[in-house]
C-alpha cells in the first residue's frame, strides 16, 4: 500500500468515526438541519391547543429540532398553565394553508432563510389580522434578520418593528434573562 493510499484510508476512517454519530444524532432529531425529517400526520382540529410549525420552501431549517421542540414546549405548557395541549402530536402548515387560521400560535424556525411567495405573504397577513401570533426563532447572523425583516415588511408594510432591550418586562416575566446575546 502506498503512502497516499494509507493517508486516504486513515482519512476515510476518521471521517467515518466523526460522521456516524452525527448522522445518528440527526436521525434521532428528525433529520440534519430539518432535511430528511420524518413528519407524522397533523393532529385533527378539535379546539384544543395544538402547536403549529410553519413549513416553507428552499431550506429545510424550518424543521430544526422537530419534533423535540414541540414535545418540550407542550410539556411545559401543560405543567405551568391550565392549557391541556395535544402532547402526542403537532401540526405542520404553510402560511397559505387555510387550516392555519384555526390555530392561535404559529412557529417559524430559521426565518432568515424564508423567502415567501405572494400566497404566503397574503396567508400570513390574514393569519395575523385574525389575531394569530407568530413566533420567529433562530437568528444567528445579521443577514438572517435582514431577510426576515424584508419578508415581514411585505406581509405588514405599515407595521412598526421595535427592538426590545433586556429591561423590558417580557424578559423577566418567567425567567430572569441576564443577556440577549446568544453564542
Amino acid at each position: 500500500m502506498t503512502m497516499r493510499a494509507r493517508r486516504l484510508a486513515v482519512g476515510l476512517a476518521v471521517l467515518s468515526l466523526l460522521a456516524v454519530p452525527l448522522i445518528a444524532a440527526a436521525q434521532r432529531r428528525g433529520g440534519l438541519f430539518g432535511f430528511g425529517a420524518r413528519f407524522g400526520e397533523n393532529v385533527p382540529y378539535d379546539g384544543r391547543f395544538t402547536f403549529v410549525r410553519v413549513q416553507y420552501a428552499r431550506y429545510g431549517g424550518w424543521a430544526a429540532d422537530y419534533p423535540t421542540m414541540e414535545r418540550n414546549l407542550t410539556t411545559i405548557l401543560r405543567e405551568i398553565t391550565s392549557l391541556r395541549p395535544h402532547e402526542k402530536g403537532s401540526n405542520i402548515h404553510t402560511f397559505d394553508d387555510p387550516e392555519l387560521l384555526k390555530y392561535p400560535i404559529a412557529y417559524l424556525s430559521e426565518p432568515g432563510y424564508w423567502y415567501p411567495n405572494d400566497a404566503e405573504v397574503l396567508g400570513l397577513r390574514d393569519y395575523l389580522r385574525k389575531g394569530g401570533f407568530l413566533i420567529a426563532d433562530d437568528f444567528h447572523f445579521p443577514n438572517e434578520w435582514n431577510v426576515f425583516e424584508a419578508a415581514i415588511r411585505r406581509v405588514l408594510p405599515d407595521a412598526r418593528i421595535d427592538r426590545l432591550d433586556r429591561a423590558h418586562p417580557v424578559f423577566n416575566s418567567f425567567f430572569q434573562i441576564e443577556s440577549l446575546k446568544v453564542p
